[in-house]
């Protein structure tokens, strides 16, 4: 519950924020958009319907009841449909951020050229396209193959969001010990040094916190391969399930938040909201 509260409220701050940024480039504040919507139903709705599914099933486990018959196979479907679909459109919206800024880091000035806002934008329809199709394979197409489906999604992001990650901390070092080696060290030279160390912390912290939410699931569809009946397998996969969702309450700290500017919008809205709250309650 407070997970989806953190998940709704900072993911519904976070939506207005890049808007009023100047220092994000404009493809870019669409993927922080499409991210914040994601994660924001992913807090209202998924986590919520996750929390109550899990609870119940967990409680009838401790006991010894292991028939769930009572609850409606339609309505488990729907929302097992809401929650693959949410999460895969932030999953992959995680993972489209990481290209984008891979053809930043690699193309340097041809990056403007063709990575226009107009082709984000179909980008963006796509990858929406994409989530509805692989829930609806996961649940009425394919049901008795959902897991392949889900390990199919989760490896191939995961590995491009490695390879992305991978490359650009490789980059950043080899210009950092570039400048760095340059002498004399300006004052100049100095900032970007620490501009672009920051730059590589920020997508290490970026690459562990993802890897860390996600990974954990991968694993745990293996070992249900191996015994589906296992109860410890079975809360495992449970707690990794609510890795992956939990990484929708952390991605406003992680992929806005360390913008300074988009931080301090934030703070200002905060502040306002409760300045605007105090002047209410006054008599």
């Amino acid at each position: 519950m407070i997970f989806s509260l953190a998940a709704t409220l900072g993911n519904l701050v976070i939506i207005r924020a890049p808007c009023k940024t100047s220092s994000i480039s404009a493809t870019l504040k669409k993927l922080f958009l499409s991210l914040a919507v994601s994660d924001f139903a992913v807090g209202l709705f998924a986590q919520l319907m996750f929390g109550i599914i899990v609870a119940v099933m967990l409680k009838m486990a401790a006991n010894g009841n292991f028939n769930f018959d009572f609850l409606c196979p339609r309505i488990l479907t729907v929302c097992y449909f809401a929650i693959y679909l949410l999460t895969c459109a932030s999953f992959l919206t995680i993972v489209f951020i990481a290209v984008d800024r891979v053809l930043a880091v690699f193309l340097h000035l041809r990056y403007q050229e063709l990575v226009t806002s107009k082709r984000v934008a179909i980008a963006l329809v796509s990858l929406w396209l994409t989530s509805v199709v692989a829930a609806s394979s996961t649940f009425i197409s394919l049901p008795d193959q959902n897991n392949m489906v889900v390990v199919s999604f989760e490896f191939f992001g995961l590995l491009v969001t490695s390879v992305g990650y991978v490359g650009i901390y490789k980059v950043v070092r080899y210009h950092r010990n570039q400048i760095a080696s340059q002498s004399p060290l300006q004052n100049n030279h100095t900032t970007r040094i620490l501009r672009e160390t920051k730059t590589t912390i920020n997508a290490l912290l970026v690459y562990i916190v993802f890897l860390a939410c996600f990974l954990p699931n991968l694993c745990c569809i293996f070992l249900l391969r191996a015994d589906s009946l296992r109860l410890s397998f079975l809360v495992a996969n449970h707690v990794s399930g609510f890795l992956v969702l939990l990484n929708s309450s952390l991605n406003p700290i992680i992929y806005c938040w360390r913008y300074r500017e988009i931080r301090e919008i934030v703070k200002d809205l905060i502040k306002h909201l409760f300045i605007t709250k105090l002047r209410v309650q006054q008599p």
